[in-house]
């Protein structure tokens, strides 16, 4: 499914979009734990987050 799956890497962060909710709006960002722990509460938001349609 992913290109990084046919060369046999794995990324340590991976941004992902549209095709997760057929066309309505949402994205995600996929990351190795110790980088997502390294986040402070807040440092990651959206603006327009949390559609409760592509959220279902």
């Amino acid at each position: 499914m992913w290109a990084f799956e046919h060369w046999n890497v794995m990324p340590d962060i991976m941004c992902v979009a549209k095709a997760m909710a057929t066309g309505i709006p949402i994205g995600a960002t996929i990351a190795k734990s110790e980088i997502m722990d390294s986040l402070k509460v807040g440092e990651h938001t959206t603006t327009f987050g949390g559609n409760p349609i592509a959220c279902a």
